[in-house]
């Protein structure tokens, strides 16, 4: 399996649009990776610190509790802070690019400027440069 692949790979994915989860779910299958979703902040962090993914994919507005408190709740959690974590939002602002980034967050994406398939490569991206950095 090469570094870059998905294959085998645990995605956990926070966000509580089921479309756009299920959209971009049906093009990350077919790497062969497993999704488990989670619509709810808290349901996200119970399966993060359960499930110990290998990427989370993180909305920031969400009901309850929003992306920026899951993210630092996430990386203040010795059980999931090491976990990468994709922030995805429709605020594509430089203020919450540059907050995302200041919690921990290893990248960032807009989603209505992202399809499935340069979300896959995001990830393949963003697990690979999280593996460089633990080497």
């Amino acid at each position: 399996m090469q570094t870059n692949s998905l294959e085998g790979k645990v995605i956990l994915w926070i966000e509580d649009d089921t479309s756009l989860r299920d959209l971009v779910a049906t093009r990350v299958v077919q790497e062969q990776c497993i999704i488990l979703h989670a619509e709810y902040g808290a349901d996200g962090l119970r399966s993060a610190a359960a499930q110990k993914p290998d990427l989370i994919m993180l909305d920031i507005q969400m009901p309850g509790m929003d992306g920026f408190e899951i993210l630092s709740r996430l990386k203040a959690d010795a059980q999931t802070k090491d976990i990468p974590v994709i922030m995805l939002s429709n605020l594509d602002d430089p203020e919450s690019v540059k907050k995302a980034i200041q919690l921990g967050a290893l990248d960032f994406l807009a989603k209505s400027t992202e399809t499935p398939g340069s979300i896959v490569e995001k990830m393949r991206a963003t697990l690979a440069k999280s593996n460089a950095q633990t080497q």
